[in-house]
């Protein structure tokens, strides 16, 4: 869609000089004849055709990149505010916002990620590695085995849980989601966004609950 947007000004000015090209070349002498009493004459109005056709070919080069231009500046801006509408929605929602490049494995981690777990921007690295190192060691290689079969489309989404390490040592049950938002010709995956939730209140809660049952049974019993 995008590159058909641009594509349309670009068309129409190409279209435009073929056609002006095309006239000039068939009717410009035509028209100096016609024109000109002499010979001297036919070659200053050669001359005066000459410099008409490169002021007027510069006008359309100018259109053909002014208008490239406008068009690309006006996706971009549309591009830039959708980012940052589904930003908005997610880290609303608590949640914070990663964003994957998995050609150069460079991730984007939104302030309200770094907030979780209480780093500053400079204090963790930016590519997926740095944050597998925060994940505990236990839960490590389950959460790659989530994130390659989803990548390699053995499961149809991507949701993982594990825990993650905060500044001040302790560990964040999360909630990890994400989805596929840019793939190249041949399907292969080239962008992943999600987000990481704070789910420790409802892992506390599970693990309540799995003590108490046997004392419960045992009640029962008693």
């Amino acid at each position: 869609m995008t590159n058909r947007k641009i594509n349309r000004p670009v068309g129409r000015v190409v279209s435009v000089y073929l056609v002006f090209g095309l006239l000039w070349i068939f009717f410009s002498d035509h028209i100096l004849l016609y024109l000109a009493s002499d010979q001297e004459q036919f070659a200053r109005f050669s001359t005066y055709k000459g410099w008409a056709y490169i002021v007027i070919t510069a006008g359309l080069l100018y259109a053909l990149v002014s208008s490239t231009l406008k068009q690309q500046r006006q996706i971009e801006h549309s591009l830039l505010i959708s980012e940052e509408r589904w930003k908005f929605a997610l880290e609303g929602a608590g949640d914070g916002v990663w964003d994957w490049n998995l050609a150069t494995d460079e991730v984007f981690r939104s302030g309200r990620w770094r907030a979780i777990y209480g780093y500053a921007e400079h204090e963790i690295g930016h590519t997926a590695q740095d944050g597998r190192k925060l994940m505990h060691p236990e839960d490590r290689a389950h959460a790659i085995e989530d994130i390659e079969a989803y990548l390699e489309g053995k499961t149809p989404t991507f949701v993982s849980e594990f825990r993650l390490l905060c500044k001040n040592g302790s560990w964040k049950w999360t909630l990890s989601r994400g989805m596929v938002v840019s793939t190249d010709a041949d399907g292969k995956p080239l962008r992943m966004i999600g987000t990481h939730t704070d789910i420790s209140e409802r892992k506390y809660s599970e693990a309540q609950i799995s003590r108490l049952a046997p004392l419960r049974c045992f009640d029962r019993i008693a």
